[in-house]
C-alpha cells in the first residue's frame, strides 16, 4: 500500500501538483485532496465536500436517534 502511494504521489508531483491524505476528525473518514502547491487551492477531493456533509450530518442524526432511544 505504503509503494502504491508513493508512486501516486511521485506520479501528481511530475504534473505539478501535491497530494495531501487526512482523516476527518469528526468521521473518520479518509480524506485525499489534490493541491496546487504554488497557490494552495484545493484542485479535487475526494470524497467530494458535499458528500463529507452528507456524512457528517448521518453521523449527528443517529446519534440523536440513540440518545433519545436510551
Amino acid at each position: 500500500m505504503d509503494q502504491a502511494a508513493r508512486r501516486i504521489e511521485d506520479f501528481v508531483k511530475s504534473v505539478g501538483r501535491s497530494l495531501s491524505f487526512s482523516v476527518e476528525s469528526g468521521t473518520g473518514h479518509s480524506v485525499l485532496r489534490v493541491v496546487n502547491p504554488n497557490s494552495g487551492e484545493v484542485i479535487r477531493q475526494l470524497p467530494a465536500e458535499e458528500t463529507m456533509r452528507i456524512a457528517r450530518s448521518i453521523d449527528y442524526l443517529q446519534s440523536v436517534l440513540v440518545n433519545q432511544r436510551a
